[in-house]
């Protein structure tokens, strides 16, 4: 996929070859791993280029616009949906992502987030809770789920704890496989 990104004016235009690169990720991902007739390398090669395509056009993105969300120290960029990167305020550069998703399931729960290793221990998946927990409580929505992968994950369960989620009823810290938290939006925001 060749695309000049710095040509590139319109953020509609620079999503949807967000979307077209990351479609062909996935299908380049599952076609390589079968293909025996390419070498390793080379796969790692396309794979890699593709990675670095959808980043340069993440920071394009985040060129032509302005952050969603910020608070002096980190700014949240839409990249679709309810889907944000992270970046250091006023940088382009993702250092991680945050996803809201609406659903009655409480695990996997309602939202996701990641932050690159050498960006963590800065509190900023806490902030991005806060901005994106805030305006889900602005648009009504008043309880969410945040669910830890598993009992070790140590670093989330600080996060979420506080960001004011208290572990759903009948689990506990014991158990082994993922942990979900409630976390009411009107007590958390009315301290």
């Amino acid at each position: 996929m060749k695309i000049n990104v710095k040509e590139l004016k319109d953020i509609n235009e620079v999503r949807k070859y967000m979307y077209k690169a990351s479609e062909a990720l996935f299908t380049a991902e599952e076609d390589l791993m079968f293909d025996e007739t390419i070498e390793y390398d080379e796969k790692q090669q396309r794979i890699g280029d593709l990675k670095n395509t959808i980043l340069e056009l993440r920071k394009r993105l985040y060129e032509i616009s302005s952050p969603v969300f910020s608070d002096g120290i980190i700014d949240l960029y839409c990249d679709y949906g309810t889907h944000f990167s992270i970046c250091e305020s006023g940088k382009i550069i993702p250092i991680g992502t945050i996803e809201y998703t609406n659903t009655s399931n409480p695990i996997p729960g309602n939202i996701s987030y990641k932050i690159k290793k050498e960006y963590r221990g800065h509190n900023y998946a806490l902030r991005a809770l806060r901005m994106i927990g805030k305006q889900l409580l602005d648009e009504g929505i008043t309880t969410i789920t945040i669910t830890v992968s598993n009992n070790t994950n140590y670093p989330s369960i600080k996060t979420i704890e506080k960001f004011g989620g208290i572990i759903a009823s009948h689990w506990s810290l014991e158990d082994s496989g993922p942990i979900p938290y409630t976390c009411d939006l009107k007590r958390i925001y009315s301290k």
